[in-house]
């Protein structure tokens, strides 16, 4: 490879403002986040790409892992999909020079897709009208088609509702629904926009989802619901925040923090106290209430991790138990008698949040060794890698040894966890050079091929079409996804989306740091860099069919085109740099264009928009944020750089 070029010391962007690691400790006399002098420098201006030599040189002189980020005036921590990409220096200076520089095509590019994005997004934009609900009500077939996609999917993982309970309510609503309660209407609706999300590949109920959720978040401040305090609230506040999650902007912090409400709402009603230690219930109601206990902490952990924040409440803090393992219908609310639980290797509507629920400890320890403010020893990283590992073997063991054979959609979501959290903890250990750690890098490498794989369609990866790549999945037992897996890694947001471009980085960074320690690839590193660049292909088509199933981010389809072009660069010996740029820039206008058909006569004004492209300092930061996040409406954002 001889006009490859030769890795960059460290890694910089003009994304990141600053960042934190304990093996990094500024001078006493300056401060980390304003420091401007070049020999000390342990933070970058964020705007001007000046800045990103700089940053390189810190991130070059890294000896334990990040402990944070600050990007577009957010603290954020290594667990957030951005922090993955620290991982390759090329990308990012490729990036910052020629699509974050107002001076570049790139720039003007991006600023034309944030118009056709508010264009699209004006059209699914909800209409209010205080206390009405229902008002995009689909015919009864086709609420029973998106019910019943919520049931048989993201119920059987976070447990929020009675079904039995439900589906009579249903039914009665589907005789007259003028008589249906406003609750069970704000229920409904929430889970018709859950099944929406794995209704077909271009989510074309989301108009109807965002309508419906507008809705539940309207209920809940009303005045005459806003001041109580109830299980039918809580319910809601756990499907509003899983819709919300999966159709909001991927960056958005204020979907996390309406998951932080969730904990102290749950305890209001004592759900935090095992039903044994409170006043006399039913034991049908006892489990009811542990179900929902476990989807709080499931939904609070994971929302958590995403989103690149510290947890904000303790294992300590409550004492219920886990459910037992029952079906629905072994559920009597009128009955006195306790059911008997089934066997542990059966298969019930529980036994996927049951098997999480058991990783519950490992991953908060997970979530607080990433977020400690204090210097942490590698024993420790290493004794918590162990730990997680096992649980995760675990859970795989138990979520796929079930009989009857566990859904396919909970094996892969329950699978999916895990990995957020094997990312979380081993991404910040990928770019040392401690043969220790060496070990944990391969973790993460291991955990990003294989949830590249989920983002192919095994339909059209045949034989005949990529015989390699072919061999390498039926060698590697690589099970063929349902068709809503692969409508939810398209159409919906959080941890799917952030799997996906973690893997991506991870994916890259692993082919470029082995590049770096020989001229050539050869032997198995050839092998293992070919099923890169076929992994790789088929995340920028995934990347391609997000944005005509509604995703905004463009980025997302220029960033991993250049991905792919630089390991191929790598493979072929061609120059990296000039690879990253023809593609990145090919893959932007990719985006851009997908973007202008589907805008179509609403697309963009020139002469009234003549002046879209200059943009001021004071606006560049929430812009960046919003192009990252896909999220091209009108948002107050919370400014983290106030915070001390």
């Amino acid at each position: 490879m001889q006009s490859r070029t030769r890795r960059p010391r460290g890694c910089g962007t003009t994304l990141v403002l600053a960042v934190c690691s304990s093996s990094l400790r500024p001078p006493p006399d300056t401060n980390p986040l304003t420091s401007t002098e070049d020999d000390q420098l342990p933070a970058c201006n964020r705007k001007s790409v000046d800045g990103v030599p700089a940053l390189s040189r810190i991130l070059s002189n890294l000896s334990a892992p990040l402990k944070a980020l600050f990007t577009h005036s957010r603290y954020i921590l290594p667990s957030h999909w951005i922090a993955a990409m620290t991982l390759l220096p090329p990308l990012l200076q490729w990036s910052a020079r020629d699509i974050f520089s107002q001076k570049s095509e790139g720039w003007r590019v991006v600023q034309e897709c944030v118009e056709y994005g508010k264009v699209l997004d004006r059209r699914l934009a909800p209409s209010r009208v205080a206390g009405e609900y229902g008002r995009l009500a689909p015919s009864i077939a086709v609420s029973e088609k998106l019910l019943r996609l919520y049931l048989e999917t993201f119920e059987l993982v976070y447990r929020v509702l009675h079904i039995p309970t439900f589906l009579s309510e249903f039914r009665r609503y589907a005789q007259d629904p003028a008589q249906a309660r406003t609750l069970f209407i704000i229920q409904l609706q929430l889970c018709m926009a859950l099944g929406a999300v794995v209704h077909d590949d271009v989510f074309s109920y989301k108009k109807e989802a965002l309508q419906w959720i507008q809705e539940a978040e309207d209920w809940l401040a009303s005045e005459e619901v806003r001041d109580r305090s109830s299980i039918a609230k809580v319910q809601i506040r756990c499907l509003l925040c899983i819709a919300r999650h999966a159709t909001g902007p991927i960056w958005s912090e204020s979907t996390w923090i309406q998951f932080t409400t969730l904990i102290p709402s749950a305890m209001v009603v004592a759900l935090h106290r095992d039903p044994s230690k409170l006043f006399p219930m039913s034991p049908a109601s006892a489990e009811f209430r542990r179900r929902l206990w476990t989807t709080v902490l499931e939904l609070s952990l994971n929302s958590t991790v995403d989103a690149g924040q510290p947890p904000l409440f303790s294992l300590d803090n409550f004492d219920c138990e886990l459910p037992s393992n029952l079906d629905d219908d072994q559920l009597d609310f009128a009955s006195d008698s306790t059911p008997t639980p089934k066997d542990e290797g059966v298969f019930t509507q529980t036994s996927t949040q049951i098997a999480l629920g058991r990783s519950f400890a490992v991953r908060m320890a997970i979530l607080k060794h990433g977020s400690c403010l204090r210097s942490a020893g590698p024993e420790q990283t290493l004794a918590l890698s162990s730990d997680l590992m096992a649980a995760a073997q675990a859970l795989r063991a138990t979520v796929h040894g079930l009989q009857p054979k566990t859904p396919s959609f909970q094996r892969y979501y329950s699978d999916m966890i895990m990995k957020r959290y094997i990312f979380a903890h081993h991404m910040p250990i990928v770019p040392l050079r401690d043969p220790n750690m060496f070990s944990l890098r391969s973790i993460c490498v291991d955990a990003a091929f294989s949830a590249c794989y989920s983002v192919l369609d095994a339909e059209t990866h045949t034989a005949k079409d990529d015989p390699l790549l072919y061999a390498l999945r039926q060698n590697g037992g690589v099970e063929a996804q349902c068709p809503e897996v692969k409508r939810l890694l398209l159409c919906c947001n959080g941890i799917p989306r952030s799997n996906t471009k973690i893997s991506m980085f991870v994916i890259g960074a692993d082919i470029y740091y082995m590049s770096e320690k020989q001229e050539s690839l050869q032997g198995s590193q050839l092998l293992r860099s070919m099923e890169a660049r076929l992994l790789l292909r088929g995340v920028c088509a995934w990347s391609e069919n997000g944005i005509k199933a509604g995703q905004r981010n463009v980025v997302d389809r220029s960033i991993s085109e250049a991905t792919w072009a630089m390991v191929n660069a790598l493979i072929e010996g061609h120059d990296v740099d000039e690879a990253i740029a023809e593609h990145g820039d090919k893959g932007l206008q990719q985006g851009q264009r997908l973007l202008a058909e589907m805008a179509g006569d609403e697309g963009l004004d020139r002469e009234a928009n003549d002046d879209i492209f200059e943009v001021n300092e004071e606006d560049m930061d929430r812009i960046l944020w919003d192009v990252w996040s896909g999220n091209y409406s009108q948002r107050d954002w919370i400014n983290y750089a106030s915070m001390t």
